[in-house]
């Protein structure tokens, strides 16, 4: 169950990512572009990448934001969408992302979806 219905909830996500194993560097390289910017974004509090040592082409993302609106404000960014698209175009992912949000695994149009419920109140 996604957190209470308020506005100003602080949201924070898990979100794990299988990078194609050709593609790890390309990946690294279009994350950073993307967390530069996003880090500059005022709801922003935690945008952290983690590679396992295990798996190399697994990593795991740590978001913290403000609130839903900043997450939501955030899918609205050129930067996000440039990195939603080299994504998608260069076939960096070897299988869909999965995100975890209040203890709930989803995919990322369940969490777009889940934020925007937030948001509405």
């Amino acid at each position: 169950m996604p957190p209470s219905n308020h506005a100003t909830t602080t949201l924070e996500l898990r979100v794990e990512v299988r990078v194609d194993p050709s593609k790890g560097e390309r990946f690294l390289e279009v994350f950073a572009a993307c967390r530069a910017a996003t880090l500059l974004e005022p709801g922003c509090r935690r945008y952290a990448l983690y590679r396992s040592q295990e798996e190399p082409t697994s990593f795991v993302l740590l978001e913290q934001w403000a609130s839903p609106r900043a997450l939501l404000d955030h899918f609205a960014t050129d930067h996000f969408k440039e990195y939603i698209r080299l994504g998608e175009t260069e076939q960096l992912l070897a299988a869909p992302t999965t995100v975890v949000l209040a203890g709930q695994r989803m995919d990322s149009s369940e969490l777009a979806e889940q934020v925007r419920q937030l948001v509405a109140g």
